[in-house]
């Protein structure tokens, strides 16, 4: 009989403990629960205060020379993008950073639930920005997708360390972190 019990605890046991390691990673991964869907940094012209849609500076196959002088009087030749091999040289001293969250929960997102993007030049080490948006503020309507929008100054021909994180009252998220591989040249 003692057998027995001791055969009905350890069975318990192990299925206790395969539970709760079931129920932690079915929590971590509720798709109902607010996360970083995505990231898109694109060049931001400040002459002009237009945003280069069409280029993902997070894109690998890219090697990122930016040249930071002021135009000339031929035009503004600086503020053009010439792809050759994937090779893209511009001229801009600012970002604009379009974060993606997503989960069912932004239906019910209170004023305490927030995106943090933290942009760090990796060379000199100088913090670019740092940034909290409340996504109460920025919510229509019952979407499960919302697009948070940055704008980072002092870009140059250093390297860019991004970092993104959601954040509400009882924790934070996982960080994000991208990094931009700016470089000098022409």
């Amino acid at each position: 009989m003692r057998s027995n019990t001791i055969k009905a605890s350890a069975y318990f046991a192990v299925w206790l403990m395969n539970w709760s390691i079931g129920f932690c990673v079915a929590a971590s991964s509720n798709p109902d629960q607010i996360r970083i869907d995505g990231i898109r940094v694109m060049p931001y012209y400040t002459d002009q205060g237009i945003v280069r849609t069409s280029t993902d500076l997070l894109d690998e196959r890219l090697v990122l020379r930016n040249i930071v002088i002021p135009p000339g009087p031929m035009g503004d030749p600086l503020h053009r993008l010439r792809i050759e091999d994937w090779d893209i040289v511009f001229g801009t001293t600012a970002i604009f950073v379009d974060v993606t969250i997503a989960g069912a929960d932004l239906i019910h997102v209170s004023a305490r639930e927030r995106v943090s993007l933290l942009a760090t030049a990796k060379t000199s080490a100088r913090t670019l920005a740092s940034q909290d948006v409340q996504l109460s503020a920025l919510i229509v309507g019952n979407s499960q997708k919302l697009h948070v929008p940055f704008l980072v100054y002092g870009t140059g021909c250093e390297p860019v360390e991004l970092k993104v994180q959601v954040h509400n009252s009882n924790a934070s998220g996982p960080e994000v972190v991208r990094t931009i591989p700016f470089t000098c040249g022409d």
